[in-house]
This record gives C-alpha cells, sequence and structure tokens, in this order.
C-alpha cells in the first residue's frame, strides 16, 4: 500500500493531503510557459513509482476590453459629411494569443458598436472610426449637442463569453450660417 507522495517543489502546484492542487493563482497572461512538467513519485513500504504530469494551462476571456480615454468629446461642423471622420476610438484587450486556440477564441478581437438615443445618426468602423450615417445629417438648430455610448466587446457572436466595455461620447454641433 502507498503510504506517502512527493513532488519536487512547483511554483504554482503542491500537494496536500495527498492530492495535487494549485498553489496559487495562474494568469495565463502572465505565465511564461502554459505547459508543466513534473512527477509526482507514490512511496510504499518497500518501493516506489513515479507518475510523470503534464498540465497544460488553457486560456479564458478574463480580460475586458479598454478603451484608451474615459470618455471622448468632439465637435463637427453641421455640414459634415459621411466620408469624414469625426472622431476614433481605441480599445484593447489584454487576453493573450499565444497559439491558434486563443486566435479562433477571438477574446482579444474588439468589436465597436454605438448605443444610445441619438446613435442611429452615426456609424462607427471595426477600427473605431465614427463618421455620420448614411442618410443621416446633423442640424445645430435641432440638436447642438449629441450623447451616446461606445461599446467594444471582444468574443463578438460569442455572447456567453464575451466580455463588454462602455465610454460615453458627447458630440457638439457647431452652426454653420445657414
Amino acid at each position: 500500500p502507498i503510504f506517502d507522495f512527493e513532488m519536487d517543489s512547483q511554483e504554482y502546484f503542491k500537494l496536500q493531503e495527498n492530492k495535487l492542487v494549485i498553489s496559487k493563482v495562474i494568469d495565463y497572461e502572465r505565465i511564461d510557459s502554459t505547459q508543466f512538467a513534473f512527477d509526482i513519485k507514490a512511496i510504499s513500504h518497500d518501493s516506489f513509482s513515479v507518475a510523470h504530469l503534464s498540465i497544460e494551462i488553457q486560456n479564458i476571456n478574463d480580460n475586458s476590453p479598454i478603451f484608451d480615454k474615459g470618455f471622448y468629446k468632439a465637435a463637427v461642423l453641421e455640414s459634415v459629411k459621411e466620408s469624414e471622420v469625426i472622431l476614433k476610438v481605441k480599445a484593447i484587450d489584454n487576453d493573450a494569443i499565444r497559439n491558434e486556440n486563443d486566435k479562433f477564441s477571438g477574446y482579444s478581437n474588439i468589436a465597436y458598436s454605438l448605443s444610445g438615443a441619438n446613435s442611429g445618426l452615426f456609424a462607427i468602423s471595426k477600427d473605431g472610426e465614427i463618421r455620420l450615417a448614411k442618410n443621416q445629417s446633423l442640424d445645430r438648430e435641432k440638436l447642438s449637442m449629441v450623447h451616446f455610448q461606445i461599446i467594444a466587446e471582444d468574443s463578438f457572436g460569442k455572447p456567453l463569453t464575451a466580455k463588454k466595455s462602455f465610454v460615453n461620447v458627447s458630440i457638439e454641433v457647431l452652426d454653420i450660417n445657414d
């Protein structure tokens, strides 16, 4: 019968009451390698046997997109055209891409969308460029300040794992002599 187990010292794993447990938080984005290999020795009274363990850490979507600013503000002439970039936003996601599975997961791929009462006046590109939406126009006499939100979402199309961030936008509509 086995009466004890031994293993070499490991940074992230330890034996506790004859069970292999995680000894400290493993953050996929902060570890040097996602592969851990070590031996566990099972000791009986007159012999021992060794098990070779290999553990691979899998990535999870544990980071939300982060905008480069806490708030965006712009001013635009009411005569702005659809082709003109009004504002550019940027969000990053700190989820690591180490292999093909990470690329496929889309944890660090960001898609932008707009939300709010006035968001339909504008469109946002995949690069975060905000323009006047197709067939829309601005009129300072009707609306001098436009407020809406931008949503940055990773893992787009995978609602069970996607993480979102929001940022507020204010656009001042400047008058022209019309």
